[in-house]
């Protein structure tokens, strides 16, 4: 989308439309809806990588966590025990939260 929006702006910026509604409208806006582009691309770029707590998976008895795309199956590779959903695992076991690693 952002790609579009920059591509729109050049475009505006170097062909122009002199009127809309019977209002003249200036280059500046051909600018501005390139920054807006790249704002966008910017954001979107620096999103992709986030991972939210869904894609984790914790152990219950050693408190490792693991990315769910790295392992092979739902057992901790350390200690053997069935790993865990990260979201809402200290709510589950509130005990966990005083020892549980930072």
């Amino acid at each position: 989308m952002g790609l579009g929006v920059i591509w729109g702006g050049y475009h505006f910026y170097k062909i122009g439309w002199t009127y809309l509604y019977g209002f003249s409208v200036p280059k500046i806006a051909g600018i501005l809806l390139v920054l807006i582009g790249v704002f966008h691309l910017t954001i979107t770029l620096k999103n992709r990588n986030k991972k939210s707590a869904n894609d984790y998976l914790i152990c219950g008895k050693c408190l490792e966590t693991y990315l769910r795309t790295t392992l092979k199956s739902d057992v901790c590779p350390k200690c053997s025990n069935k790993l865990e959903e990260l979201h809402g695992f200290y709510e589950r076991n509130p005990e966990l939260k005083s020892i549980r690693k930072t």
